[in-house]
């Protein structure tokens, strides 16, 4: 567990970690500081969905974009593309190069849940996502929940 690779880095970096158990793995990540992104690899016929669950909520407090099963390579210019993340990726964690305007910023922090299944989102961000929702931003639309 030396410190110097728990620091984020910039460029073409790979750093492979075999974990015996979920439990070690959740460890694992439980050491990762703030990032401006994620990547986490999964089965889509489900047999991971366990262990996706289980640790795909640690990233969410740890990664500004997290991405299923791509590396995070490229960065649409959306308004839903988040490119800030918890300190100390970026200092205050609402900061963003691209998104929404920067008023909104200073009320919430926003996740880019990049390529995941629509059954592993959480339910509030699903494409039909529960009645009552204010407006969203689906496949370039806007829509009245």
């Amino acid at each position: 567990r030396p410190a110097e690779l728990l620091i984020e880095a910039f460029g073409n970096v790979t750093l492979v970690v075999r974990c015996r158990s979920l439990e070690e793995l959740a460890r694992g990540v439980d050491c990762v500081q703030g990032s401006l992104g994620a990547s986490l690899y999964a089965a889509r016929d489900g047999r991971d969905d366990e262990a996706f669950a289980a640790i795909a909520p640690a990233l969410v407090h740890r990664a500004g974009r997290i991405i299923e099963n791509r590396m995070p390579t490229g960065l649409a210019v959306t308004p839903p593309m988040q490119h800030g993340g918890p300190w100390p990726s970026a200092g205050p964690p609402f900061y963003s190069a691209v998104g929404m305007p920067w008023t909104i910023l200073r009320f919430a922090r926003r996740i880019c849940f990049d390529g995941w299944t629509e059954a592993r989102l959480p339910e509030i961000v699903r494409d039909a996502a529960p009645a009552g929702l204010p407006w969203r931003y689906v496949d370039r639309e806007w829509t009245r929940g």
